[in-house]
Order: structure tokens, then C-alpha cells, then sequence
């Protein structure tokens, strides 16, 4: 019993480093910076829609765990909070650099 708890244990703090964060946050990053140079319309809305709809992912999700404990994996609410906040800092970075006056506002 006790070899079986040390071989989960060993599974469950491997798993986070096996799952590629930084490279999915860095291109997730790079491809809206990207986007605000070519069209920031696009960007713009994309960033607005992928803070609610992650934001209201979290909440449902926190919700359903609180309700029935389930297997999500540990990496599931970091990356969601990260994209939010990448996506956010993108807005605040490229809006003060366009003087919050994007070219489809004119």
C-alpha cells in the first residue's frame, strides 16, 4: 500500500512539469502582440472575449469542485488565471502604446 501512495504521489508532482505551461503562455503571448500590430480590432475583442470566458470558466469549475471533488489536473486553474492575465496585461501594454485609441474607434 505504502509503495502505491509513493508511486501516485511520484505521478501527480511529475505531472505539471510535463505539461508544457511556459510554451503554451509564450505563444499564447506572442500571437496577441502579434495580432495587435496587424489588427488590433481582432485583438482587442479576442483578449475581452478570453478574460470572460475564462473567468467564467474558473467559476464554474471552482463551483463543480467545491460540489464533487474531481480529478481536474493541476496545471487546469493556473493556466486559465495566466491567460487571463497575459491577455489583460496585452490590452493595458498595446492600449497605453495606441493611446487607448485603436484605429477601429476612429
Amino acid at each position: 500500500v505504502e509503495r502505491m501512495t509513493i508511486r501516485i504521489y511520484y505521478l501527480i508532482m511529475k505531472e505539471p512539469k510535463s505539461f508544457p505551461f511556459v510554451e503554451i503562455c509564450l505563444i499564447y503571448g506572442l500571437i496577441l502582440a502579434f495580432l495587435f500590430v496587424f489588427n488590433d480590432y481582432v485583438a482587442f475583442f479576442l483578449s475581452v472575449l478570453i478574460i470572460l470566458v475564462n473567468f467564467s470558466i474558473i467559476v464554474i469549475s471552482w463551483i463543480a469542485e467545491k460540489l464533487d471533488r474531481s480529478k481536474i489536473p493541476s496545471w487546469y486553474f493556473p493556466l486559465l488565471w495566466t491567460l487571463i492575465i497575459i491577455s489583460f496585461l496585452s490590452l493595458l501594454i498595446f492600449g497605453s502604446i495606441y493611446g487607448f485609441h485603436f484605429d477601429w474607434m476612429k
